[in-house]
């Protein structure tokens, strides 16, 4: 109570009373907040609209005229496109910019695609704003933001209206107004109803035919009766169900209206069936990734990301489209097992305890049932590893060399002088950053679950074949087969499984002497027979091929 304090201070609680009653009424006076909150029965407004209004905002939808036949289906794909754009602004980051600054930050951004049954692949006609000129901007079915659109996005672009801010110069990166691709995305804002009559943006009202199908007529305003959703790592699923069939008739595969891998369609089938539209699964066509998606709108936000000041060498990396690790003949489980050895490889300190400029050679034996008569056969397999790192970039690379002549001549590449360094052809496991890790391991790792090594700049595993082209004097980089990924395998686990050992022998040895010749055997665990676990024993043995090669044993001592 304030009659038990101080006069002064009393004057102080009742003073903050009467603010805070104030701004309680105030309050009550403007309304429930504008920032948005999830129901607990998946469905999302905006509580700054009354019910009244967002019910209002739901009958307009329904009072669209349906869409009969194949119009009457729609996909929306959300799809994580395979290039890297700056990282759109929030608003706080946007306040704080100057004019033409952006995001340092590149991220890979996704793309909401809306397309139905016809091939016909919609996009939002840009509202027409009284009292503004007319403008060319659609729909935001690009997001920037580095995070997973949420259900608030899907909702809003597909028929919930959009409060949508006009661009400021801070968004834009490039001075040159002539040039839009270098325009960045922009903050929007998601409300369930227009209080401020702002631009609206909807694809069911104001539809826009952007890749029109066979015989297509203009599209008009309308609501579909059914929308089949998928994303980028549940694209795939099922296709053999139905191959495209018709489904005007209604009928959906079993398969897919079982299938709950993609979030969205539980999270916006409770929204969606309030206007009476249903919402499914389906597959997305191979075809409509690999001609419109891959062939098209990637390569044009590649050129885009350059003129918005993505380095040429993020945006144009050739080690980004490498062909992924799981390509026919390489078992599930045995990819799986490649990224636990390879993020084990990676936590562990072998780069700094093992001895340094010198070759391990992994051997194993393989015991096969081969031939009609099911003969068992011993396949001895073998190859020399090289271990190199940087301090300075935090670089760690295991190197896999068939011969010892390979292995002696990338020890001396190791051992020069930066400016003299040249490429040597072998398999090489290295680990780095996002930006220089091929797209299909990227999506592979977000789909499978890989995993990966204590997060650092730089801990994903690029898994790569290196050749030397002289006649163009650099490296092609390409895929290991399955037997350099075996051994690649094998190899991770043997030199963690030996690092004590071999750390106990060269702590025997003579102080100030040279690393003697020493074989250790260890048990490792390998997947590549068709994914069936096969427990074998690794031989690794140190080779000290520079100081037991006459002609480098002096190079090596300096």
């Amino acid at each position: 109570p304030a009659s038990m304090l101080q006069p002064e201070r009393a004057l102080l609680v009742r003073g903050a009373l009467w603010l805070l009653c104030a701004y309680n009424l105030g309050a009550l006076a403007r309304g429930p907040s504008s920032q948005p909150q999830r129901l607990g029965s998946g469905a999302v407004r905006c509580s700054g609209c009354s019910m009244e209004a967002e019910e209002a905002q739901l009958e307009a939808v329904k009072a669209l005229p349906s869409l009969e036949g194949k119009k009457g289906t729609w996909h929306l794909y959300i799809h994580k496109l395979r290039c890297w754009l700056p990282r759109e602004l929030s608003e706080e980051e946007a306040a704080k910019a100057g004019d033409g600054e952006a995001a340092e930050e590149v991220v890979r951004p996704f793309l909401l695609l809306v397309y139905d049954s016809e091939g016909n692949i919609l996009s939002c006609e840009p509202p027409k704003v009284e009292g503004e000129a007319d403008t060319k901007a659609s729909g935001q079915n690009l997001l920037c933001t580095g995070e997973d659109p949420s259900l608030e996005k899907v909702i809003d672009f597909l028929f919930q209206a959009r409060q949508q801010k006009q661009p400021s110069l801070h968004a834009r990166k490039s001075v040159d107004r002539r040039n839009r691709a270098a325009t960045l995305p922009y903050d929007r804002e998601m409300s369930w109803c227009d209080p401020m009559g702002a631009w609206w943006v909807q694809v069911m009202q104001r539809p826009k035919l952007i890749f029109v199908g066979p015989d297509a007529a203009k599209y008009k305003p309308g609501r579909p009766t059914r929308i089949q959703m998928a994303d980028t790592l549940t694209a795939h699923l099922h296709r053999e169900a139905a191959a495209y069939i018709d489904l005007q008739s209604g009928a959906l595969p079993k398969e897919w209206e079982e299938e709950s891998a993609c979030e969205y369609v539980g999270a916006c089938a409770p929204i969606l069936e309030k206007v009476g539209i249903g919402c499914t699964f389906a597959p997305v066509p191979h075809h409509l990734i690999q001609l419109l998606v891959r062939q098209q709108i990637e390569p044009n936000l590649r050129r885009r990301a350059i003129q918005a000041g993505v380095a040429e060498e993020v945006a144009a990396n050739p080690i980004a489209h490498l062909p992924p690790v799981l390509v026919d003949g390489i078992p599930l489980e045995f990819a799986t097992h490649l990224f636990d050895v390879t993020a084990a490889l990676h936590d562990s300190n072998v780069w700094t305890s093992l001895p340094p400029n010198v070759a391990y050679k992994v051997s194993y034996v393989l015991v096969r049932t081969m031939g009609k008569d099911g003969q068992e056969k011993r396949l001895r397999a073998q190859g020399y590893g090289v271990l190199a790192s940087n301090e300075e970039t935090g670089e760690k690379v295991l190197e896999l060399h068939r011969t010892e002549e390979q292995a002696l001549m990338a020890l001396k590449v190791s051992v020069a002088p930066e400016s003299e360094q040249q490429g040597v052809d072998g398999v090489r496991c290295l680990f780095v950053s996002p930006l220089d890790c091929p797209f299909e391991d990227l999506d592979d790792i977000d789909r499978y679950g890989w995993a990966l090594g204590t997060p650092t700049a730089q801990a994903l595993p690029l898994l790569c074949q290196m050749k030397m082209s002289e006649e163009e004097n650099s490296m092609n980089v390409t895929r290991p087969g399955l037997l350099d990924y075996q051994w690649l395998e094998v190899a991770c686990q043997a030199l963690v499984a030996t690092q004590p050992q071999v750390e106990q022998h060269v702590q025997s040895q003579e102080k100030g002497g040279k690393v003697q010749g020493a074989s250790f055997d260890v048990e490792v665990i390998t997947r590549a027979s068709k994914g069936a676990l096969e427990q074998i024993t690794a031989t690794v043995e140190i080779c000290d091929l520079l100081n037991n090669n006459p002609d480098e044993s002096s190079k090596s001592d300096k």
